[in-house]
């Protein structure tokens, strides 16, 4: 499985509740106390998915406060 493709990116499916919409985003979650950014984004990746991630590299960084 391959989170970026040329132009494109994997996301998942979500509901916007006060909107009442559908909405799109990429795989990932919050980083937990004490833990590194590529850390968080393997372990969100295995949750998400069910996936196990294999030489994992940044591409980029979506930060939302």
């Amino acid at each position: 499985m391959r989170f970026q493709e040329g132009d494109q990116i994997l996301v998942c499916q979500g509901h916007e509740p006060v909107r009442e919409r559908v909405i799109y985003r990429p795989v990932g979650g919050p980083i937990e106390f004490g833990e590194h950014s590529s850390q968080a984004a393997v372990r969100e990746a295995q949750e998400e998915l069910g996936e196990e991630v294999v030489n994992p590299r940044p591409v980029g960084i979506l930060e939302n406060l």
